[in-house]
């Protein structure tokens, strides 16, 4: 019996995961030439306050819904064709990333310095997975890859960390349990 509420549990917080995935991962924010999105804030949110296990399935959840075709990707946008477009290497990170995020916060016990550290690793995961997908479908070289994928994005993705771990202690004490 407890085995099966414990189950419900972890499937009812991924959904509730998912959801918040769903939910600010499209919003984007109209900044010069690129658009700043919260996809990175929403992913390291959801994989800081959950356990892998919970931030795994919450994140492939995610990546599902939008790979069938529902406007869950940045700019309200979804369908298969996300990854395999210039940006669509950045989907195909978020799994490793979160995962990284998740194990640091999981045995951080409340120490901010380790979480932050497992949201570096995975932004660097992130990048390079954007790197590489960018590289390849549109034949750039490193250089060009760097200037379009990964610096327009280091303050803002800085500032979306720093968001992050402003709100994680009082989400992670009061609200989120589960660990």
């Amino acid at each position: 019996m407890q085995k099966n509420r414990n189950r419900l549990r972890v499937m009812g917080y991924s959904a509730m995961m998912a959801a918040v995935l769903c939910v600010l991962s499209p919003i984007t924010i109209p900044l010069g030439t690129v658009p700043i999105t919260l996809s990175v804030f929403a992913l390291f949110l959801v994989a800081s306050l959950s356990p892998v296990k919970v931030a795994l399935t919450a994140t492939a959840v995610y990546l599902a819904i939008g790979a069938v075709g529902l406007p869950v990707f940045s700019s309200f946008t979804g369908g298969a064709y996300a990854f395999v477009s210039p940006s669509g290497g950045f989907l195909w990170g978020y799994l490793p990333a979160v995962l990284i995020v998740s194990l640091a916060a999981g045995k951080s016990r409340g120490r901010l310095f380790l979480v932050l550290v497992g949201m570096l690793g995975g932004l660097l995961v992130l990048y390079a997975f954007g790197l590489i997908g960018f590289c390849v479908l549109t034949d750039a070289g490193l250089g060009e890859a760097l200037s379009a994928v990964v610096l327009p994005f280091l303050l803002p993705d800085g500032v979306k960390i720093a968001l992050v771990l402003a709100v994680y202690p009082l989400l992670h004490s009061r609200i989120f349990s589960l660990r």
